[in-house]
């Protein structure tokens, strides 16, 4: 079988200028939906920023925590209910905040005949519709557990993060039987949790990046995209 490159994308930060999270503050907001648990929610998590601060829990664990618990926006909704919530996440907030550059980049990748593909902590079900709007066949993001036809306001584990990002997308690999050529391969993050994507292919490019990542890029010789200022 031939192997096949791909161009991997983080979603947010990387693909648009935002968070999924500030989307979700927003449909709460303009919808009137469950305000009180997601202030509850954001209150409970900015305790954890002084434990981070002092290093009493790992940045790994503090970003984690805030996207494993955020599965509870959807806790009781049947799938078509939250399918109306992530399309107006999708339509009214991500679409909007697109990186004009990354998407040029994007569909230069696709122009190739290139395998693109999203990868994120993100709901699965939130990528689907982005990568549906942009023609990206392959998301992999965080998967939200149903029983009895309802999200359980829980996530199926793994949570899509670190090193279990990369996990998920080689299972999705196999589970497409595709032949990757890892080193002719480009990743595009922001973040330095991303690090383990970075890594396994052969063209890693910091777009847009945070402090440290972009520190790490410097001394590593990695393509950098930021802001001219």
């Amino acid at each position: 079988m031939k192997k096949v490159s791909v161009a991997l994308f983080d979603f947010d930060g990387t693909l648009f200028n935002g968070h999924t999270l500030d989307g979700i503050v927003r449909y709460s907001i303009t919808h009137r939906y469950r305000v009180s648990s997601l202030l509850g929610y954001l209150v409970r998590h900015s305790l954890l920023y002084p434990l981070r601060k002092c290093k009493l829990i790992s940045n790994e664990r503090f970003l984690a925590s805030w996207g494993q618990d955020l599965a509870f926006i959807v806790s009781g909704l049947k799938q078509k209910e939250a399918t109306r919530l992530f399309s107006w996440i999708a339509e009214e907030y991500v679409l909007g905040r697109l990186r004009p550059d990354i998407i040029d980049i994007l569909r230069h990748h696709q122009n190739q005949g290139q395998m693109v593909a999203l990868l994120s902590g993100t709901f699965s079900e939130l990528l689907e519709i982005v990568g549906q709007r942009l023609g990206i066949s392959y998301v992999v993001g965080t998967r939200l557990e149903m029983v009895n036809g309802e999200y359980s306001g829980k996530i199926v584990s793994p949570f899509c993060f670190g090193i279990n990002k990369v996990k998920s997308f080689k299972e999705l690999v196999k589970a497409s039987q595709l032949e990757i050529d890892f080193n002719n391969s480009f990743a595009y993050s922001d973040s330095i949790s991303d690090i383990p994507l970075l890594e396994m292919v052969g063209n890693p490019v910091a777009a847009y990046p945070d402090k440290q990542l972009c520190h790490l890029a410097l001394q590593r010789g990695w393509q950098l995209i930021r802001n001219n200022k």
